[in-house]
């Protein structure tokens, strides 16, 4: 009788809780304090509680709050926006006890992200909330299933046409590529991908077009690809193919040439004092490419 008991009490709980859930995020978003808000407010209390507390009943409810947590970044009002950050930082230090539950979440950040055709601030959220997810739970995941997830979930974010948005994607990216080996066969070949996507050829007279603006997309997520891979190892030069193909990008229209040059700068800085060393991995030519982060290179 008292399992039925607790039984039931466990139902209503989950029933109320849902019922709330599902009020807060349909809801009307008012800028200044109102019933709506202040709803949004206690669910993501009760979520960030939730996930902090672990056990069944966060594994329970994790999607509901990778959902709420998320779609909240960009709220009218400034006080459940910033809970809504506290609350997705909260979700992503949250460890996982299987492989199941932690690539469930991250799908379920994914899926967020992809939903989100009109909020930046939600798909930048679900970039960072990815990167610590992936780093925070890779014992679980295991480094190569995190790096498949990695390219799969966060190469959507890299071609998103919101500055915030792929620049967090790429930083996403650099912590995941930064926990392995240099000399990990998985990392020469996700350079090799991301040197192919920098190289799809464009000619200037396509730059207005539909064609030329695809491609120059999937340049964009080379160069950001090409970024993370440069930024995972800031001060040691394991891939100077990829420093040298972002100095060919720099002149390309932005954000493809923003970002490229932006990359540049920072190896240099980074590789300031240890230059005389970090030059011997580059030719001549190769040299004269990036003395100048507005080489000029072909368009084609």
């Amino acid at each position: 009788a008292m399992e039925t008991g607790i039984s039931k009490s466990a139902d209503w709980v989950g029933q109320a809780l849902e019922a709330m859930f599902s009020d807060a995020r349909s809801g009307p978003r008012d800028r200044d304090a109102s019933t709506s808000t202040r709803a949004m407010e206690t669910v993501l209390h009760v979520l960030s509680s939730l996930v902090m507390n672990g056990g069944p009943a966060r594994d329970r409810y994790v999607v509901d709050f990778c959902t709420i947590a998320l779609e909240a970044q960009g709220h009218p009002n400034m006080e459940v926006s910033k809970m809504a950050k506290s609350a997705a930082t909260c979700l992503a230090s949250a460890s996982f006890g299987t492989v199941e539950a932690a690539i469930g979440v991250v799908e379920a950040v994914s899926a967020a992200a992809e939903a989100a055709d009109e909020n930046w601030y939600t798909r930048m959220g679900a970039s960072l909330v990815l990167g610590s997810l992936l780093i925070v739970n890779s014992c679980f995941l295991g480094y190569a299933i995190g790096a498949v997830h990695a390219r799969k979930e966060v190469e959507k974010l890299l071609r998103d046409t919101q500055v915030e948005v792929h620049n967090a994607a790429s930083a996403t990216l650099t912590r995941v590529l930064s926990a392995y080996e240099v000399s990990s066969p998985s990392l020469e070949t996700t350079k090799e991908r991301y040197l192919k996507l920098a190289r799809t050829k464009v000619a200037k007279s396509q730059y207005k077009t539909e064609e030329g603006k695809a491609k120059l997309k999937k340049r964009l997520t080379g160069v950001l690809g090409l970024t993370a891979l440069v930024h995972a190892f800031p001060y040691t030069v394991p891939f100077p193919d990829a420093v040298v193909a972002l100095a060919k990008r720099t002149s390309d229209p932005s954000p493809v040439g923003t970002s490229a040059k932006n990359a540049v700068q920072h190896f240099k800085h980074t590789h300031t004092d240890s230059w005389a060393e970090a030059r011997t991995h580059f030719t001549t030519e190769e040299l004269e490419d990036l003395q100048d982060s507005n080489y000029s290179g072909s368009h084609a």
